[in-house]
């Protein structure tokens, strides 16, 4: 199936947008506003795009009344990533992130959601050539290495 978005015309019960990029990660996204005032929003239009230094991108609609979100106002006013919350219980004895345990919820489209049930892992394989410095890159990494990048 070939659809253009802006033209409707696929035929569909519901557009398919939204669901062909599952599942997406809801970022709880914390704020203050210069004042102080604490705002906690979940947003499913959300990544990160680098990790060093670490930026997100996050996509923030306009409420129902077509007024800006407290989100969207406190960013602007207060800047980007200062920190990230991690409940210590979550954090394994090899440093990594118990993804299984901690349960995060992602968005499927339409009103579905899903949770991570399990891990794999695909690591590098011999023939690409395995460097210590692609690892790192890939783990998010790489800037702890003299010389790279």
């Amino acid at each position: 199936m070939f659809y253009e978005p802006d033209k409707d015309d696929h035929g569909l019960a519901r557009p398919p947008f939204k669901s062909c990029v599952v599942p997406r990660a809801i970022g709880w996204l914390s704020t203050l506003s210069p004042d102080g005032v604490a705002n906690l929003a979940p947003y499913s239009q959300f990544t990160n795009l680098t990790f060093d230094p670490p930026y997100v991108a996050v996509s923030i609609n306009q409420g129902h009344l077509q007024n800006r979100k407290d989100t969207t106002i406190n960013i602007e006013q207060t800047g980007k990533v200062v920190g990230v919350h991690v409940k210590d219980e979550f954090i394994r004895a090899d440093g990594k992130l118990d993804v299984v345990a901690m349960k995060p919820l992602a968005r499927m489209g339409y009103s579905d959601y899903t949770t991570v049930d399990h891990v794999f892992e695909i690591a590098p394989s011999e023939a690409a050539g395995v460097r210590e410095d692609l690892s790192l890159g890939l783990e998010g990494a790489a800037g702890t290495m003299p010389g790279i990048w």
